[in-house]
């Protein structure tokens, strides 16, 4: 027997304000992890309006309301590292056993660089490895001052 009605399986369309947050937030991600300034969000902006007047003009609108201000993209990152971190701690509460490994090395300002990561095991023997914590190391960097780093990573993660 033939069907009149849509695939059964039909996604529910999102609306035009939730494709809009999306956006800014895949626009923030990408300002994050390619390390460019927060500002950088108002120009990449203004690079969408002009795309959209010549590609979609009947769709400027959408494009102008994207909020990429510098104090909108530095609220979604900040949002964006909470949730990493959210999540982090959740997976590190499954672990049954874990192990660290850390790494010291100096970057091209000379400053010291400490990066713990954490490797661990579930009881459904799920193996997880995440970055820990990665700190700026003023001062010193011996063997007193990297177990410190290593203890306030523990006590903020809770393992």
């Amino acid at each position: 027997m033939k069907s009149d009605a849509p695939l059964a399986t039909v996604k529910k369309m999102k609306t035009d304000r939730e494709n809009i947050i999306c956006a800014s937030f895949v626009v923030n991600e990408l300002i994050a992890t390619k390390l460019k300034p927060q500002a950088d969000g108002e120009f990449v902006k203004e690079c969408f309006v002009a795309t959209a007047e010549l590609l979609t003009p009947d769709k400027v609108k959408l494009f102008q309301s994207v909020s990429l201000s510098r104090r909108t993209v530095a609220d979604r990152i900040t949002d964006m590292a909470q949730d990493i971190e959210k999540t982090l701690k959740d997976t590190a509460r499954d672990f049954e056993y874990f192990s660290l490994a850390c790494d010291e090395t100096t970057d091209i300002t000379n400053t010291a660089q400490f990066a713990i990561f954490v490797r661990g095991i579930t009881a459904e023997f799920e193996t997880k490895e995440e970055l820990l914590s990665l700190q700026a190391m003023h001062g010193t960097t011996e063997g007193e001052d990297l177990f410190n780093q290593v203890v306030v990573a523990m006590n903020n993660f809770e393992l």
